[in-house]
Parts: structure tokens; sequence; C-alpha cells
């Protein structure tokens, strides 16, 4: 559990001071650990300030990561942490778009990751009922208006209702539903059919319908399957598309900055803004922009 305490120490520590690289590395991720001291392995990672730390990689691998040392452009809607196994092509890698380490979990396409202790949840959810729904919701940062089951409590387009009454075509996702002090290690879905005395069932002791799956004692209990994601194309959990520009680019590899921006396409690639301001947008893509943000669609020959 030591691992655990120093994650979690570190997690607690970065807003205490911020990392100022010049160059930003490369492999590896970084956090605030204010514990730092001189010779500590990782502590003075940029060069400036001693409680800057490297970890979770190449010659600093003994150094565990917190999930802050993966760098989203925004907050995902799905659980991750810092995993040091992961590798080109495994599911949820390269969650962030510029750590290979960084995986999404525990939640639908992730279904099948297991979320370690130290995981970093989804942000909560923000509909503003006056009268709480028996139907379940979550936000839905890709609800318009009209669409089905969004405006849910007819303030905010991106309240939506899910998994039941007229909305049971809609999947609710477990990490936006279930309501746990703490993201769990084994993972869940909400089953619309659990009921009490189900395996699995009421994983939260709040909901039902809640539910564990995969994992010894509900290994018997299968995770729902996720759909081949389209290829070619980037695809965002929940419909959740970041602010930052992409695109589709077929020369990314291990290693490139903002590749894998999705967590599924190592060809889908941030680009044009933040931390990716140094990745040029191609121009002329075939594709449009999404909503009201800048994002970018399209394949690209870019080199």
């Amino acid at each position: 559990m030591t691992w655990l305490f120093e994650a979690v120490r570190a997690e607690e520590s970065t807003e205490a001071g911020q990392c100022e690289f010049d160059n930003l590395p490369i492999g590896v991720g970084y956090f605030w650990d204010p514990t730092c001291e001189m010779g500590d392995l990782g502590c003075d990672g940029d060069g400036k300030h001693w409680q800057c730390r490297l970890c979770g990689g190449g010659d600093f691998l003994a150094v565990p990561c917190p999930a802050s040392s993966c760098k989203f452009p925004a907050h995902p809607y799905v659980p991750y942490y810092w995993d040091v196994d992961c590798e080109i092509g495994m599911v949820g890698c390269w969650a962030d778009g510029v750590h290979a380490q960084c995986r999404f979990c525990g939640d639908f396409p992730y279904t099948g990751v297991h979320c370690p202790e130290g995981a970093e949840p989804p942000p909560a959810a923000t509909c503003a009922f006056e009268v709480e729904p028996e139907t379940p919701y979550y936000w839905e940062p890709g609800c318009t208006m009209g669409m089905h089951g969004c405006n849910a409590d007819g303030k905010t387009v991106q309240c939506r209702f899910c998994g039941g009454g007229g909305f049971a075509d809609i999947r609710c996702p477990g990490s936006h539903v279930c309501h746990f002090g703490a993201v769990p290690t084994v993972p869940y879905f909400w089953d619309p059919e659990c009921h009490d005395g189900m395996l699995g069932c009421k994983a939260d002791g709040v909901h039902a319908e809640c539910r564990f799956c995969a994992v010894w004692p509900f290994e018997t209990v299968p995770c729902p399957e996720s759909t081949a994601p389209p290829q070619n194309e980037c695809r965002w959990p929940q419909r959740g598309e970041p602010s930052v520009p992409y695109f589709w680019d077929e020369t990314c590899e291990m290693g490139l900055l903002g590749c894998w921006a999705d967590g599924i396409h190592s060809s889908c690639r941030y680009c044009g803004a933040g931390v990716y301001s140094e990745v040029a947008c191609p121009e002329g893509l075939v594709g449009n922009a999404t909503g009201s943000s800048t994002n970018l669609r399209g394949n690209s020959t870019r080199r």
C-alpha cells in the first residue's frame, strides 16, 4: 500500500506548485511533490524546482505516478489512472494523448479495464432537478436540444435521462449513475435488469441496477461488450468530444505528442491548442466543426 499512500499524497500536493519544463518530458509522468529532497529519485525534474518530480516510466519507474500526471485538456467523463504496463494497442491506453501510461478504466467502453485504487473519478453530473426523478440520468457533453433524453431537468441541455422508462434505449454510464465513495477496483456497469438478490447487483449499496462484473466473485456476470469502434475516425466515450482540435494522422506512432487522443485509435491526434500547440492542424481536412467547438475531423496525410 506504500505506492498508494505516495500517489494520494502526490495527488493532494498538485495544487501547491507547478512544474515548468522548457521541453515536456517524453515517456514519463510528473507531479508536484513537496516532500522532495536533494538526491531523491525524480526530484528537480524540470531543473528549476526540487518539488517537480518525474515518475512512472523510464529511469523513474520506481516512483509511482498519481492520476494527476495525466494531462487532459478537459476532465474526461470516464475514470482513469497511470498504468506503467500500458502498451500501444491496449484498450484505454494513451488516454490523454500525451502519455502512453495514462489509461481509461471501469466504464464503457473500457469496462474490462479494472480501475485500481487511486483511480481518478469522473466529474459529478450537475443536473438541477427541483424534485429528484425516479429515472436515472447523467451528464452528456454531446447533448443537443431535441436529442432523445436531453434537457432532462428542463434547465441544462447536457442533462440526459437514461436506462429506464421511455429512455431504456439510452445506456447509462455506470460511473455517472452509480454512487461510490471511491472508484472500485472491480469493473461495474448499469444493468436495468438488476434486482436485489442478483449476483453483483446493488454494487454501490444504493442502486439495485449498479452491478459488478467479470472479476471474482462476479466472474459469471459478463461485462457489457463494447461495439467495435469505427476505423479512420476518432471515437469519444459518451460522445464527450473535447474542446481541443483533433484529426486523423496515419503517421502517428508511440511517443508522438497528441496521438491516441481518444484512447482507442493510435491515429487520433490532438493539435493546435494548449500542450498540443506544436502539432499543426492540417489545412483542407475533409470534415467539419463539431457543435460550437473547433474540433476538426477527417483524414490527413500530414508527415
